[in-house]
């Protein structure tokens, strides 16, 4: 696996290839918006709503992307999260929608659009492109680990995803890929704003160890964006996720009008 993208000039198709061929990639996004849309996103997250399902802060929206490329939003009714997984019920559940400044952010929308186009080049797919858009921050306490993946390891089921740190104040968060073997293939800590994971859903499962406070800090925390992608043209991937992992998926699923 290559290391994570130093200088932001890595083209599209070569983390598009990476991609393609081993079902996850690495990098840092650089979008082409103003910095202070990056400071105003990250800022953001400061802002959040509790989420009431577990100890953490989160925010929702929708989008679709078109085939040509542009970017809509999606009102949503929902969010499921099915029985199979470790800390899903099947009930519906209701986050906090994103602000309104959030929604419109440049640099969010230019980060979503980024991801589908890498996912694009590294599938082939032109048809239309649901997203389901998490904002999400994990706290940690001297005494309270903050778990980001507390179904350990596991599928999404989405067709694809990105997820993308905005802040981090901890140690640990260090994500864990795995093969189809279930074997672990790949372990990486996102550092620096705008690294990102990038993971064919179906091909590898994957977890992230819990965060605790830095040195001299009793809490701490870690902000990271999760675009799920929900492809029209791969749905089956979503549904008949590998047959040969005896882990659970999260079927997460946006609940459209």
């Amino acid at each position: 696996m290559t290391a994570p993208n130093d200088n932001n000039n890595l083209p599209h198709n070569s983390i598009a290839a990476e991609l393609a061929s081993t079902g996850y990639t690495l990098t840092t996004l650089n979008p082409s918006c103003s910095p202070r849309s990056v400071d105003a996103l990250r800022r953001s997250c400061y802002d959040l709503d509790s989420d009431p399902y577990s100890p953490r802060h989160r925010g929702f929206g929708r989008y679709v992307a078109n085939p040509d490329s542009s970017l809509r939003d999606r009102l949503y009714e929902g969010y499921e999260e099915s029985s199979n997984a470790a800390v899903g019920d099947g009930v519906v559940r209701y986050f906090a929608p994103l602000e309104p400044l959030v929604r419109a952010n440049a640099a969010l929308r230019q980060i979503i659009m980024d991801i589908v186009a890498i996912y694009r080049t590294a599938t082939g797919t032109t048809g239309v492109i649901e997203i389901g858009l998490h904002q999400i921050r994990v706290h940690a306490a001297a005494h309270e680990p903050g778990e980001a993946t507390p179904e350990k390891r596991h599928h999404d089921g989405n067709t694809a995803f990105g997820a993308v740190l905005l802040n981090r104040h901890c140690t640990g968060g260090e994500t864990l890929i795995y093969d189809t073997d279930e074997t672990l293939v790949e372990k990486h800590t996102m550092t620096q704003a705008l690294d990102v994971v990038l993971c064919i859903d179906h091909r590898v499962s994957h977890e992230v160890t819990p965060i605790t406070p830095p040195p001299g800090s009793t809490t701490g925390f870690r902000d990271v964006l999760i675009v799920d992608l929900y492809d029209e043209d791969n749905i089956a991937d979503v549904i008949n996720l590998n047959p040969n992992d005896s882990r659970p998926g999260t079927m997460r699923r946006p609940i459209y009008p």
